[in-house]
């Protein structure tokens, strides 16, 4: 006699539990990066990087930034003063290693 057992709930769960480890190591990177790039003055905006992830649905949002007022001017600029992209750069700059960060996450599965 054959009997059919279904692991479909406990591989869901890893694969949810991996997806979840994945996006909090991207935000964890990014944030390392964002920082060696981040202009200083007083490093209190440097020293306010964080990341956040948090399940919505089927999706993991993840949020990177800086609770510092003054931080989106910094970023995108002003009339009298350039932009320094440092989140933005963290990202595109490094989207290789963000894939092997997938990648690795994943393998073993």
């Amino acid at each position: 006699m054959i009997t059919y057992v279904s692991n479909f709930n406990e591989a869901r769960t890893r694969i949810e539990n991996c997806e979840q480890a994945m996006v909090r190591t991207m935000g964890l990177f990014i944030v390392g990066k964002a920082r060696i790039n981040t202009p200083v003055d007083t490093g209190r905006l440097k020293g306010s990087l964080d990341s956040s992830s948090e399940k919505m649905g089927n999706e993991i949002i993840l949020r990177i930034g800086s609770n510092v007022p003054y931080a989106i001017y910094v970023h995108e600029g002003t009339r009298k003063m350039r932009a320094r992209r440092y989140l933005y750069n963290a990202v595109i700059h490094n989207i290789a290693q963000l894939k092997i960060i997938a990648e690795n996450t994943f393998r073993g599965l």
